[in-house]
């Protein structure tokens, strides 16, 4: 028990050692009424790319597909939105990552449940 002790007492000192003070630079809430969620971001020359999905179709959002759909925001480098742009069909669609490629282009990892809207090449199509 008193080894037990010292550890907890040693983790403590050393957490509070090296712990970091963070500076929140800015914050911003996007969205609509219904369940918006933010999956990834990344830092670009002028801003940022946040990427998630969305349910809404009102406030931030400018169209809904369907369900859900992929919700992609671009912002300037203080989180005001630039644009913003929904993919997806008549389904469920979501995002969960976003990954720049290093030539200026940028590819959204997720998944999607539609075969029409903004969904293409379907590889198993109702027959």
């Amino acid at each position: 028990m008193k080894k037990t002790t010292i550890f907890l007492i040693l983790l403590n000192t050393v957490c509070y050692l090296f712990s970091q003070n963070y500076q929140m630079t800015w914050q911003q809430c996007y969205g609509g009424e219904e369940s918006d969620k933010a999956r990834d971001i990344t830092l670009i020359f002028d801003g940022y790319f946040i990427v998630g999905n969305t349910l809404s179709s009102n406030g931030d959002i400018s169209f809904n597909h369907g369900s859900s759909d992929i919700w992609l925001i671009k912002t300037d480098s203080i989180g005001n939105i630039i644009w913003e742009k929904t993919y997806g069909g008549s389904e469920s669609e979501g995002c969960q990552r976003i990954i720049p490629d290093g030539d200026g282009n940028y590819f959204l990892i997720g998944g999607s449940t539609s075969a029409d809207g903004a969904i293409s090449n379907d590889p198993f199509p109702d027959t």
